[in-house]
């Protein structure tokens, strides 16, 4: 009985690795088809606006240039921005599938030690102390999944802040002046 809850818990370790490998897969993969749909989009729309600007009279329109390639760097700042949330969900979800693997593998071995208590009072004393190391864990781990989201959530805004700044700087000096 002790074996096939081990086999148990260990199949079910390995669903979750499993998992996570695929959902990691997957992302790494749409992340990056998307990237490569965007820039060549984006490549191909400001050589056709610039070539209609060029016919239409050059002239009127001499600071293109200079709005093509802010508007690029906004899009590679939303491309960085994407690129560190993308990492930074995998790292959480590892975090969290660690987590529950250990949990599993805390639970099995609790269950086990269970049926070998002697006594009452014994099984009363092992409960408590899972209980109790369960709930600290769930706490400690918690905190740090938290903390994890923030970090990532910051990382992956810094870029797009970093524009924002660029952006206002850039349309008040004109004003300024």
């Amino acid at each position: 009985m002790t074996t096939a809850k081990t086999k148990a818990a260990g199949a079910a370790a390995n669903v979750m690795e499993e998992t996570l490998a695929a959902t990691r897969t997957t992302v790494e993969t749409a992340v990056k088809a998307g990237q490569e749909v965007v820039q060549k989009n984006l490549e191909t729309a400001f050589a056709m606006t610039k070539e209609q600007f060029e016919k239409a009279g050059g002239t009127m329109f001499k600071g293109f240039d200079d709005v093509a390639a802010f508007g690029k760097e906004n899009i590679d700042a939303v491309v960085t921005a994407g690129n560190i949330a993308t990492k930074g969900w995998q790292d959480l979800g590892a975090a969290w599938f660690a987590f529950a693997k250990g949990t599993v593998d805390k639970n099995v071995a609790t269950v086990q030690a269970m049926m070998t208590v002697k006594t009452p009072r014994e099984l009363v004393d092992l409960q408590s102390d899972y209980a109790k190391s369960t709930f600290d864990s769930l706490v400690a781990e918690g905190s740090k999944l938290s903390e994890m989201g923030v970090k990532v959530t910051n990382d992956a805004m810094a870029p797009i802040s970093a524009r924002v700044n660029a952006t206002v700087e850039k349309f008040s000096k004109p004003l300024a002046a």
